[in-house]
């Protein structure tokens, strides 16, 4: 379960001392931020000699370094792949923490490689990494619940040591989050009573998940119901709310504590740096390389990305949990599912071979929901976002985050030739029909700041070239279908709008980008659009690859004779395990006759992208 507000700081009980920081004046304020909230005295310091005089006059609970920017005075790697404060902090007795405090560390897995490799028991780059270092997850679980759904908590509980503290009124359940904890845990049933009802707001609003959600560290919030698991509308009620989880039984409830074990593990142990690597360069030195000329060939479906990384990440987590951890028996399942869908295409997602000219390839990811920069992209000329760019779950700064997310787009964007972006029903601050005050300014921020590779989609294609993209954030209206107004309602369109919007779908599309996926594709039975799929249908020409997101439980791939659908939803991945990176889909497609890039879409712009 999620980390609880404690000073037994990383399950070790009260350890003297405070936090040395060695950092610039930003990430020393987030760390006196931090400190403060847990009690912690913090000794600041700005060159690595002033950081090593201070390293002896412990104990430290937490030794806290950026890379640095100066040669020979703050520099971190001072010894090439070693550090000489993170070897002395670790020869302490008792040994603190060490975190490498740095967004490009954060970034770019290879430095993390260096920095865990070198004795960092974290690469971290904001407040929350730094109190889910500090802070262990509490081994106790709050319950507002019936008989028979706490008899179930308590059951899963007593397996992993947890104890549960059952109340029956919401007015009980806040006193206790805010009075009683720390939690690891918010279990929660849907109530039947005013008194217990978990939506005492609107459709998708909860007093008390918010509150959860607000507590930092915040508990893992959970959903017992069956009724949520039975309707993807409920679910997503739950989820927009601010719900970490949406289950109904004891097995799930085992697993999701399991990957919560998983989580801690990667975010402690590093799930990219495997025996057979080659060394890597100090942290220091490490540059952007050029893209190839011709981009990696996957042979097998293990060498596939999405499985690869996976593969790898379970190898380290073997490491440090032990082979026989249930979640690793979840998370190689999860392995085996991808294999089998990826050996079940009747045709390869990516060429075998050289080829020349070689091919253009995709990148596609989906619902990063504010967590884009724990997404791992694989080496591509263009990458496609298919919406839910914001974590717009409850109580969020939704304006910060799409600032956030516009500024990672600026920095990964040379890594590509095209990117390409459309917004997901979260995305509500870019919907200016829904939300025209709101959404005005915002979004001229947001295409403002885009980087000039980079083109946003609504209803609306770019050509890249001779290859035809078109995209779209539509998505099916839930006042229409469930008689509800949600908080996540952005591009949600009655019928008749949908079906006039999806007939501007073009024949003969390349890559069609959508945020919901046709009924039934890669998605829940009651879920994606009947109106979207019939357009498809009646395509002479289909798209040769439709990739959406949406549906978070189905991240994966399928096709048919004409069309390959990729479901990029990351946030149930993410989920699995926490502290490590989420992969985008690969797929490539031949290159085509250079031309000049234009829209195909209703607003006439003219995009070059050469």
């Amino acid at each position: 379960m999620g980390a609880g507000a404690s000073h037994a700081l990383s399950g070790r009980g009260p350890v003297p001392g405070g936090i040395l920081c060695m950092a610039g004046a930003e990430t020393t304020a987030t760390v006196r931020q931090v400190a403060q909230n847990h009690g912690l005295a913090v000794t600041e310091v700005t060159t690595l000699a002033d950081a090593m005089s201070k390293i002896s006059k412990g104990p430290w609970t937490a030794v806290v370094a950026a890379l640095g920017t100066r040669r020979g005075i703050d520099i971190l790697f001072d010894r090439g792949k070693e550090s000489s404060l993170i070897l002395a902090a670790k020869q302490l007795d008792p040994p603190p923490l060490v975190a490498v405090f740095s967004w490009t560390a954060c970034e770019k897995q290879r430095v993390a490689s260096c920095c865990r490799r070198a004795g960092a028991d974290a690469v971290i780059c904001s407040a929350e990494g730094l109190t889910d270092l500090l802070v262990a997850p509490a081994p106790r679980i709050l319950c507002l619940a019936g008989d028979e759904t706490t008899a179930v908590v308590k059951s899963v509980a007593s397996k992993f040591n947890y104890s549960v503290v059952r109340i029956s009124t919401n007015q009980e359940a806040l006193d206790h989050v805010y009075n009683k904890g720390p939690w690891g845990g918010v279990v929660a049933a849907l109530g039947t009573s005013p008194a217990d009802l978990i939506f005492d707001g609107a459709a998708d609003r909860s007093t008390l998940i918010s509150t959860v959600k607000r507590l930092r560290p915040p508990p893992t919030m959970v959903i017992f119901s069956h009724t949520a698991c039975k309707y993807s509308g409920m679910t997503q009620a739950c989820t927009d709310a601010g719900a970490d989880a949406v289950l109904c039984s004891a097995d799930a409830l085992e697993r999701l504590i399991l990957f919560a074990q998983a989580s801690r593990a990667s975010f402690l142990h590093d799930t990219s740096a495997t025996d057979g690597h080659p060394p890597e360069p100090a942290a220091a030195e490490i540059d952007d390389e050029a893209p190839p000329e011709h981009f990696p060939l996957y042979r097998s479906a293990a060498e596939y990305p999405v499985v690869a990384l996976r593969i790898e990440q379970n190898r380290a987590l073997e490491k440090s949990l032990g082979s026989s951890h249930p979640a690793l028996t979840c998370l190689n399942g999860f392995v085996d599912e991808m294999m089998d869908m990826l050996n079940s295409l009747p045709r390869p997602l990516t060429v075998s071979a050289l080829s020349s000219p070689a091919p253009i390839r995709f990148v596609h990811i989906s619902d990063t929901h504010h967590h884009h920069k724990n997404v791992h992209l694989p080496d591509g000329e263009v990458l496609l976002h298919t919406g839910d760019l914001v974590g717009n779950y409850g109580d969020r700064d939704i304006l910060k985050h799409l600032a956030d997310f516009v500024e990672w787009l600026a920095k990964i964007s040379p890594k590509f030739k095209l990117i390409a972006v459309i917004a997901g029903n979260h995305d509500t601050l870019l919907d200016e029909e829904r939300y025209p005050r709101e959404a005005a300014k915002a979004k001229r921020f947001f295409l403002s700041k885009l980087p000039s590779n980079a083109v946003y989609l609504e209803n609306a294609g770019v050509e890249y070239q001779g290859l035809k993209i078109w995209g779209s954030p539509t998505c099916c209206c839930r006042e229409e279908t469930l008689g509800k107004r949600y908080l996540s309602n952005a591009f949600e369109r009655r019928k008749h709008e949908r079906q006039q919007i999806w007939s501007k779908i073009p024949e003969g599309l390349d890559v069609l980008m959508t945020h919901v996926p046709p009924h039934r594709v890669l998605c829940e039975s009651d879920c994606g659009c009947e109106l979207l799929l019939d357009r498809l249908n009646h395509l002479s020409s289909p798209p040769r690859f439709h990739c959406f997101g949406h549906a978070h439980d189905y991240f994966g791939v399928k096709a048919t004779a004409t069309t390959t659908f990729l479901n990029g939803a990351l946030e149930e991945v993410r989920r699995m395990d926490r502290g490590a990176e989420g992969c985008g889909w690969v797929f490539d497609l031949p290159r085509k006759a250079l031309m000049r890039s234009a829209s195909m879409g209703s607003n006439d712009m003219q995009v070059d992208m050469q």
